[in-house]
Protein backbone atom coordinates (compact mmCIF):
# COMPACT_ATOMS: atom_id res chain seq x y z
CA UNK A 1 0.00 0.00 0.00
CA UNK A 2 1.21 3.11 -0.98
CA UNK A 3 1.67 6.17 1.59
CA UNK A 4 -0.98 8.06 -0.80
CA UNK A 5 -3.61 4.85 -0.68
CA UNK A 6 -3.36 5.15 2.60
CA UNK A 7 -4.31 8.15 3.80
CA UNK A 8 -7.06 7.99 2.09
CA UNK A 9 -8.06 5.28 4.19
CA UNK A 10 -9.14 7.52 6.83
CA UNK A 11 -11.75 9.63 5.31
CA UNK A 12 -13.42 6.79 3.41
CA UNK A 13 -13.38 4.54 6.79
CA UNK A 14 -15.25 7.51 8.47
CA UNK A 15 -18.14 7.89 5.19
CA UNK A 16 -16.54 10.96 3.32
CA UNK A 17 -17.76 10.48 0.23
CA UNK A 18 -17.03 13.46 -1.72
CA UNK A 19 -13.46 15.58 -1.69
CA UNK A 20 -12.72 19.28 -3.61
CA UNK A 21 -9.64 20.17 -4.61
CA UNK A 22 -7.19 21.45 -7.19
CA UNK A 23 -4.50 18.99 -8.79
CA UNK A 24 -0.68 19.52 -9.53
CA UNK A 25 2.29 17.86 -9.57
CA UNK A 26 3.19 17.36 -6.07
CA UNK A 27 -0.62 16.05 -5.16
CA UNK A 28 -0.82 13.59 -8.44
CA UNK A 29 0.18 10.40 -6.34
CA UNK A 30 -3.13 11.07 -4.55
CA UNK A 31 -5.29 12.14 -7.11
CA UNK A 32 -4.10 8.55 -8.85
CA UNK A 33 -5.08 6.43 -5.58
CA UNK A 34 -8.82 8.52 -5.72
CA UNK A 35 -9.69 6.11 -8.89
CA UNK A 36 -10.95 3.61 -7.86
CA UNK A 37 -11.35 4.65 -3.98
CA UNK A 38 -14.96 5.22 -4.42
CA UNK A 39 -14.30 8.90 -3.20
CA UNK A 40 -15.58 11.42 -5.47
CA UNK A 41 -13.53 14.58 -6.54
CA UNK A 42 -15.02 17.79 -7.18
CA UNK A 43 -12.58 19.56 -9.06
CA UNK A 44 -12.22 23.52 -7.60
CA UNK A 45 -11.11 25.77 -10.09
CA UNK A 46 -7.99 28.45 -9.61
CA UNK A 47 -9.78 31.73 -9.55
CA UNK A 48 -12.16 30.74 -6.77
CA UNK A 49 -10.77 31.47 -3.01
CA UNK A 50 -10.09 29.20 -0.18
CA UNK A 51 -13.74 30.94 1.38
CA UNK A 52 -15.44 29.57 -1.75
CA UNK A 53 -13.91 25.88 -1.23
CA UNK A 54 -14.65 25.94 2.40
CA UNK A 55 -18.29 27.06 1.32
CA UNK A 56 -18.81 24.75 -1.15
CA UNK A 57 -17.99 21.69 1.16
CA UNK A 58 -20.03 22.97 3.90
CA UNK A 59 -23.18 23.08 1.61
CA UNK A 60 -22.27 19.58 -0.02
CA UNK A 61 -22.48 18.33 3.61
CA UNK A 62 -25.66 20.38 4.41
CA UNK A 63 -27.39 19.16 1.16
CA UNK A 64 -26.60 15.54 1.52
CA UNK A 65 -26.58 14.98 5.21
CA UNK A 66 -22.89 13.46 4.56
CA UNK A 67 -18.82 14.12 5.38
CA UNK A 68 -17.19 15.64 3.10
CA UNK A 69 -13.71 16.63 2.75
Amino acid sequence: MRGSEAFLEAPRDRGVEVVFGYPGGAIVPLYDALIGSGIRHVLVRQILRLFDVRHACLVEAQAERRLVC
